[in-house]
């Protein structure tokens, strides 16, 4: 009975999964691309999933990945936060590497989104406050995502599979940003 719950919570958390990665991937290629014209560089953030770095796919290996594949294709990435603040839009990549385990079998979700500043067109002025006073709203203006199932250590097949993604990214970035002749 035990295991049978077990298994049971585990296909429900991987379903979810798998409707949050399918609704989050609805790509609209010329609206999506239209928001990454004209930013100057990005700042990487990564994270991965409890059961994923137990498996052995660490943090900040899928954020090397990411950073050397956006600076092989020309994409400044940003290194402070002080850059981050000051470049307009205040864009991040944000890599996000989602799973769980059980009994050797790993589901997960993998979705690369590009965060930045945004404004509301219904009344520009509106600002938050509080504590976040001065900040500004960010929202996710592209994105891209993934699921998939692994009998066995999934890193090597979810560290290929983000690298799959970031390029869909620079893609999209590069096609955006063309260079005229």
């Amino acid at each position: 009975m035990r295991l049978k719950r077990a298994s049971s919570r585990f296909l429900g958390l991987f379903l979810g999964l798998l409707a949050a990665a399918t609704i989050s991937a609805q790509d609209n290629p010329n609206l999506d691309r239209r928001t990454l014209r004209g930013i100057k560089g990005v700042l990487v953030y990564a994270g991965v999933a409890k059961d994923i770095e137990e498996a052995g796919l660490r943090t900040h290996v899928v954020k090397t990945d990411t950073e050397l594949k956006l600076r092989q294709a020309g994409i400044r990435v940003l290194e402070t936060h002080a850059e981050f603040r000051s470049t307009p839009g205040s864009p991040m990549l944000v890599v996000a590497v989602e799973g769980v385990s059980h009994t050797g079998a790993y589901g997960f979700s993998l979705s690369v989104s590009l965060s930045q500043n945004v404004v509301l067109q219904r009344d520009p002025s509106l600002r938050p406050v509080g504590e976040f006073r001065g900040a500004a709203f960010s929202a996710d203006t592209w994105n891209t995502a993934t699921v998939g199932v692994q009998i066995g250590n999934p890193s090597e097949t979810i560290r290929s599979s983000v690298k799959d993604l970031v390029d869909q990214f620079v893609n999209a970035y590069l096609s955006a940003n063309h260079k005229l002749p």
